[in-house]
């Protein structure tokens, strides 16, 4: 089986890491390939007897699953031969930072390499693949006993023999954009703790049963497109997004300002009603994982499994110089498409109404995602990143978020490794 490389991380299955590579066929059907037998390991430069030391090692560290004779060029300066190190392996990735502290400190250890390396990294680079590359894996007949009853794709798959393959083209990736409307209280801005989510946009491409959108109102509304669907409770609209999410299982989740505000709106809300009793559940991650985020500074990171997250509105900054990013200007300036923006209380006069001003509004949602998609496919925003994805070999969730070390670890790493040297 051949598909092309779109996430990967790893879990555990009987007390063993487990590689897990999420990706795209070329016959459209998503895939998780389970790639077992790969183990975490790091290196040890030794001041004197490296046999002696390793010996050391073994008797006084549980997690370290073995200890071999390597030989490895040092990290820096010009050396003529190599000279015997320590790879020593462990039972988890998660022992590599327990231990490495502890075993720096032992009076035989000149320095450790190597070990603040992630695992799915240190997999990547060690099979020489790299993230949006393809990849040929053959179905094991012996496949584990590993739990797939939670992962979503179309196919699931046992394969320790996976190969690179080489493929100028992408596999047919489907792009999903959403964006949410909520009405303030008060004149003020929409919380969680208060505001109701009343709209969700969906846009899709390619097509979702027909529709290119589906929009979801909290309201009745008579007289709308078969693409508009209504709903009288908040829950139930958020499961039929969560529904329609799973269901389509796209590889690109788009919008513009979903970081910041979209998905943790979602999330938070979510959170509240079922505390409340109610029950959603808000799967997005290819391997069931609910929706989530995580403040990292000024930045927020969204991770769904198995998928890319791509907010248009940091890649039209970092591309494009324009006096303001609002998506009306970015959307007029770029695209040659009108926005209508309304003031928030205008917001509550459409929502309001039953009439021409509640279907306006109802528009002027479904513009939203539109041209959140819009931005992403046609003015090809991905492109680049993609480009340097497979360049670097680093997954194409760390190049769109901004990953400039993790580019160049990469890079360092796979080159040093061609050498045979250790890198710090």
């Amino acid at each position: 089986m051949d598909f092309q490389i779109i996430d990967a991380d790893y879990t555990h299955e009987n007390e063993k890491p487990i590689i897990r590579l999420f990706g795209r066929g070329r016959d459209g059907k998503s895939v998780c390939c389970f790639v077992p037998g790969f183990e975490p390991y790091f290196y040890v430069n030794a001041k004197n007897d490296p046999d002696e030391l390793g010996t050391l090692i073994r008797e006084q560290f549980e997690s370290v699953k073995k200890v071999e004779m390597v030989q490895k060029f040092e990290s820096i300066g010009y050396q003529k031969s190599k000279k015997p190190m320590l790879k020593i392996t462990t039972q988890s990735p998660k022992n590599v930072p327990e231990i490495r502290d502890d075993i720096a400190n032992l009076p035989g250890v000149k320095v450790v390499y190597e070990t603040d390396i992630l695992f799915r990294s240190r997999f990547l680079v060690d099979r020489g693949f790299c993230g949006m590359g393809w990849v040929s894996a053959k179905q094991s007949q012996d496949a584990e006993n590993i739990r797939r009853d939670w992962i979503t794709c179309d196919k699931t798959i046992t394969a320790p023999d996976v190969r690179s393959i080489e493929s100028i083209s992408n596999a047919p990736m489907k792009h999903l954009a959403f964006d949410i409307e909520c009405l303030p209280v008060d004149g003020a801005m929409p919380t969680p703790e208060t505001s109701a989510v009343i709209m969700i946009s969906v846009s899709f491409e390619p097509a979702y049963e027909g529709h290119e959108s589906i929009i979801l109102v909290l309201k009745q509304i008579e007289g709308m497109d078969r693409d508009v669907e209504m709903f009288t409770d908040e829950s139930k609209l958020l499961n039929r997004f969560f529904e329609i999410f799973q269901d389509y299982d796209p590889d690109i989740v788009a919008g513009y300002n979903i970081n910041d505000f979209d998905v943790p709106y979602i999330t938070d809300r979510v959170k509240i009603l079922n505390e409340s009793g109610m029950s959603i559940k808000s799967t997005v991650g290819r391997d069931g994982r609910q929706m989530s985020y995580r403040k990292i500074g000024n930045f927020t990171r969204v991770s769904m499994p198995g998928r890319v997250v791509v907010d248009a509105l940091p890649l039209v900054k970092r591309q494009y110089s324009l006096k303001r990013y609002t998506l009306r200007n970015v959307a007029k300036e770029l695209l040659d498409r009108e926005k209508r923006d309304d003031e928030v209380s205008q917001m509550v006069e459409y929502w309001e109404d039953d009439g021409e001003k509640i279907r306006k509004f109802v528009d002027y949602a479904r513009r939203d995602s539109e041209l959140a998609l819009d931005l992403i496919l046609k003015l090809q925003l991905l492109d680049k990143y993609v480009a340097l994805a497979q360049v670097s070999g680093t997954l194409l969730q760390e190049v769109v978020d901004g990953g400039q070390t993790s580019m160049i670890d990469n890079l360092m790493l796979r080159e040093f490794g061609k050498r045979d040297r250790v890198i710090p």
